[in-house]
Formats: structure tokens, C-alpha cells, sequence
């Protein structure tokens, strides 16, 4: 056990390191300048070269003078930070950016916000999704009807596809699509060729849902849709069953993928994620819950966790899950593999369509520092943290080692060992 002195010293030697305070190192050179903000919802594209987050810091460039949260985007191969949520004049934001998604080539971004000035005719007073395109620089709003209608209500949980020219979103706005009578939230998919919002939270046959959940996600291919919705099943809405939903853009229908019946209280719904045809769910919110993944033709895999911040790859299979003690890829048919030392309280993940790299938001203990986003190569054992300014680059600080007899959380019930240095067997 350390003591009272070695303590102190660690968490001084820590600070310098990560710039803080007192930001010169040992030879008075001062340091990385990481960011002065918590950085959250890292999102990366399917090559695995861009990563787009939201950030209240101010100093990942310059200008930031808005003091709201921004949506950024960083190149890992040149190593720059840019601010996506500004206008096509470059406006700031006037108000907070969150939920940012980025298409494969990393031109264009979707994003939410609260914002009114990023284009002309934003009076709605609402949250509206948005898509930026970073080499024109314009900017469009997504949670729009026909005749660029605004939403009557807010809208959120914006999911690029892969190619940049559609955008999933939620929305309680009940003037996007015609026939819209049930009252509740639903899901549509604006084309931003063609110019049209349509409305997929619809059954099988066509009907209204009761509730369509905001969590959605694009398959990888951009065939499919992943979504959630319940139904009551008495008229005091005390009892119903959950449904988990794959659309299809080929039929233009969904079909059911898993369903379970509740009592008191609907589903808490924590992520939705969408491989090429499997659609994964974490239930009871954020925190000790359990991620279900299939396809239509039956489960694929399932497991207990903590945080439950996962995402899935193409096959589903394979994917990113955070906890509070680590960063895992988790597989059905290998070893999960977590970064050989502590990463506490990983809130947020994203990984690429072939696994390979992983973007989590964290923080990590005893550091005097905000929330960071870094990027796991997850050949390797180490990560590089992205929320800082262009031109600057750092490791990912590992924290406090394991100790001895203390294995990460892990699947209740479902076996397996942990072994000192990163993988864990389920």
C-alpha cells in the first residue's frame, strides 16, 4: 500500500504530465496540451482514420469562444482537430452539439443540437439533426419534412450512412411525414439527394407503433436499420412487450428480430447497433445490464456487463464494450481482449467494422484531467488519445495497474478466467 508521500508524489508526477496545472515536465518543457474539457460520444469511421466526439473543451482550436459543447473531428493519419458544428460561414454554434456520426470517407457529419444560427430559417426553438459536409462546408438540417418543413418537436439520435447522403434520426415532430396520428416518437431516414423523409417506425404490416425508442443505428452497408419500439398490452400501459427491429431499405418494411413481454415498467434501453444483418441491444440503461445480439433467424450472442457501452462489427460477434474498469473487444469465438491496464469508467465506445480499432471516451484515476477520447489499435496493447489540438499527439495514460486477484467485470454466470496482461475468456 503506498503511503501518504508516494501517493502525493504519484498524483503530482500525473498532473505534469497531462499538462495540468503545473504543465512543465521534468526538464521544464511544457506539456501535451489535452483537452481542457470532458470530451464524450466518440464515434469512428469505417476505415478507422477519422473520429468525430463531442467536447466542451475550448482549446482543441482556435477561436472556441462559444462556451458551448462542440462537435470535432480528428485525422489520425494527419494528426489535425477540426470544429464540425459551425454554420457554412463558420459561424460558432449558439448553442450545445452532441451525438455526432461520420460517413466512411469522412466528409460528412451528422450531429445534434440545440443550436439555431448553423442555417437560415431555424425557428423552430427545437433540437434538430444536422449534416456538415467538411470540404464545401454546408450545412443542412436533417429533421426536416417535405418543403424542408421544420419539426413541430425536437429530434435527436441522428446515424449517418456510409456514403454521407441519408441520416436516421428520432423524433417526436409529428408534421414530418403525413398520416403521423399515433402521438409518440418515431423513426424516419431523410435522403439528402432526393430531398424526402420517410417514416420506418411502422410493424411489419404497416402500422403505427405505440413507441419507437430514439436509440438507432445504420448497418455498416447502409442496407439495414436497427430500431427498438414497445407496445402496451392493457390499456393502462402497465404491461407490454419490447421489440427489437431490423429495417430494411430493399423492402422498405421491418421485421421483428427479438421481442420479450414486460410488467410495470417498459424496457430501458441503453444502445442499439447494427452489424451487416445483426442488430445488438443493451437493456436496462447504461449501467449493470445485458447486451443481446441476432438477426432475424435467431440470437447470435448474448452477455451481462457493467456500463454496457458496446458497439458490434459486421459480423456482430465481435465488438467494443466499456466498463468501469477496462475497454474490451469481446468476441463470441476468441478471447476478449481488454487494454493490459486499467481504463476506468469507459462510457463510450465505437468500433470498426473489422474490429480493428476501437474509439472510447474515459477518464481515468487519480489524474487531475477531463474526460479524453483515444484510439485503440487493438492489434497492439496501447492508445493514443484524439481530443487534443491539431499537431499534438500523446499515449493514453493506463491508470492504476490491475491488482492481484481483481478481474474486470465480466458476464455474470457466464465462466471463464481472467488472465493478468488483457484477456478474458467468457
Amino acid at each position: 500500500m503506498k503511503g501518504f508521500t508516494s501517493a502525493a508524489m504519484a498524483i503530482v508526477a500525473t498532473a505534469l504530465a497531462w499538462g495540468g496545472a503545473s504543465s512543465a515536465g521534468a526538464a521544464g518543457a511544457p506539456g501535451p496540451a489535452y483537452g481542457n474539457g470532458d470530451s464524450t460520444s466518440p464515434q469512428v469511421s469505417a476505415n478507422g482514420r477519422f473520429v468525430v466526439f463531442s467536447s466542451a473543451a475550448t482549446n482543441l482550436v482556435t477561436g472556441d469562444t462559444n462556451g458551448k459543447r462542440d462537435i470535432f473531428i480528428r485525422d489520425t493519419v494527419t494528426n489535425t482537430t477540426r470544429r464540425v458544428s459551425t454554420s457554412a460561414s463558420g459561424g460558432q454554434a449558439n448553442q450545445n452539439s452532441d451525438q455526432a456520426t461520420v460517413s466512411n470517407d469522412g466528409r460528412h457529419v451528422a450531429f445534434v443540437s440545440t443550436a439555431s444560427n448553423l442555417v437560415v430559417g431555424d425557428t423552430n426553438g427545437k433540437t434538430d439533426v444536422f449534416r456538415k459536409d467538411l470540404t464545401t462546408g454546408a450545412v443542412v438540417r436533417v429533421s426536416v419534412g417535405a418543403g424542408a418543413t421544420q419539426g413541430n418537436s425536437g429530434a435527436n439520435s441522428g446515424r449517418i450512412r456510409f456514403d454521407g447522403m441519408a441520416v436516421v434520426f428520432s423524433s417526436l415532430a409529428s408534421n414530418l411525414v403525413t398520416g403521423d396520428t399515433n402521438g409518440d416518437r418515431d423513426v424516419f431516414v431523410r435522403d439528402l439527394t432526393a430531398n424526402t423523409t420517410k417514416r420506418i417506425s411502422l410493424t411489419p404490416t404497416g402500422g403505427q407503433v405505440h413507441d419507437a425508442y430514439a436509440e438507432i443505428d445504420y448497418s455498416p452497408d447502409g442496407a439495414r436499420i436497427g430500431w427498438f419500439r414497445n407496445e402496451c398490452t392493457t390499456s393502462a400501459c402497465n404491461d407490454g412487450i419490447g421489440y427489437l427491429m431490423q429495417w430494411s431499405a430493399a423492402t422498405g418494411k421491418s421485421v421483428v428480430v427479438d421481442s420479450d413481454s414486460w410488467s410495470g415498467d417498459a424496457f430501458s434501453v441503453g444502445s442499439v447497433r447494427a452489424g451487416l444483418n445483426a442488430v445488438a441491444v443493451s437493456s436496462f440503461g447504461d449501467w449493470d445490464g445485458y447486451v443481446w445480439i441476432g438477426t432475424p433467424s435467431g440470437k447470435l450472442y448474448d452477455f451481462g456487463c457493467e456500463i454496457c457501452a458496446f458497439d458490434i462489427t459486421s459480423a456482430g460477434t465481435v465488438g467494443s464494450l466499456g466498463g468501469s474498469t477496462s475497454v474490451t473487444k469481446f468476441s463470441k469465438t476468441a478471447p476478449w481482449k481488454d487494454l493490459p491496464a486499467r481504463q476506468p469508467s469507459v462510457n463510450g465506445t465505437s468500433i470498426t467494422p473489422d474490429g480493428s480499432k476501437i474509439a472510447f471516451a474515459s477518464t481515468f484515476f487519480n489524474e487531475p484531467i477531463s474526460r479524453q477520447i483515444c484510439l485503440w489499435n487493438t492489434a497492439g496493447t496501447t492508445s493514443t488519445v484524439l481530443s487534443m489540438p491539431s499537431g499534438q499527439t500523446a499515449s493514453c495514460p493506463v491508470g492504476e495497474p490491475w491488482r492481484a486477484g481483481e478481474p474486470p467485470a465480466r458476464a455474470a454466470g457466464s465462466g471463464g478466467t481472467y488472465v493478468p496482461g488483457s484477456v478474458w475468456s467468457p
